[in-house]
This record gives C-alpha cells, structure tokens and sequence, in this order.
C-alpha cells in the first residue's frame, strides 16, 4: 500500500511541519508507504523558508521533497497539481490543500477505497 500526495504551496513555509508530521504519523499509523510531494510557485523568501522546513524534515526521516517552480515554468493551482502528479513515484495519488484545511489524518481514510482495491 503506497501513496504519492500531492500538495501545492505558496507561502505555506509555516504550515509545512505540521502538515508533514501530521500526515506521516497517520499514514505510519495505517501502514500506508507515503510520501509527500510540494509543488511550490517560488515566493521568494517564502520558498526559502519551506526548503529549508524540507530539509530539516527530510533530515529527520520524512520521506518529502520539493519542487519549486520558476516564475517562467507558470504560475498556479492546476498546473502545480499536474506537475506533482507528474513526478510521483507511486500508481495512487492523493492532492490536498496545504493550509490544513484538509485534515491529514483523514488521508488513510480517503485513499483506503483505492488502495485497497475497492474503487
């Protein structure tokens, strides 16, 4: 059982601890080989700060990397889901919001119809 999620960001660098400790202690928790993907549209400073979130979290074992896009790649919600998608490692995908808006430790629940064969 794996899952690629997908979450785009933009000025998220606060959110992303959360978000990844969150989300990994609920995919650990129902044997789900996860990782997580943030598909970032370069805010500058912003996007300084949530690489280094990343690597302080890649660091300490989470399996999350980033991808920040250049200005010139284009800019925006669509495109950015379409580009983590792309670059997923695992057949079932999984994309949130990154405001947590969307609970993380409803992602075992949601993606469990599908990893498990049932939809």
């Amino acid at each position: 059982r794996a899952l690629s999620v997908v979450v785009p960001t933009y000025e998220e660098a606060d959110n992303v601890r959360p978000l990844c400790t969150r989300l990994f202690a609920a995919t650990r928790a129902a044997d789900i080989d996860a990782e997580l993907i943030l598909v970032d549209d370069d805010s500058g400073l912003g996007s300084v700060a949530t690489c280094r979130h990343v690597d302080k979290l890649k660091a300490a074992g989470y399996n999350i990397r980033i991808i920040v896009r250049p200005a010139a790649d284009g800019k925006g919600l669509s495109s950015a889901v379409l580009v983590g998608l792309r670059n997923a490692r695992h057949d079932t995908m999984l994309v949130m919001d990154a405001d947590l808006q969307h609970e993380p430790e409803s992602v075992p629940a949601v993606a469990a119809p599908v990893l498990d064969g049932k939809a």
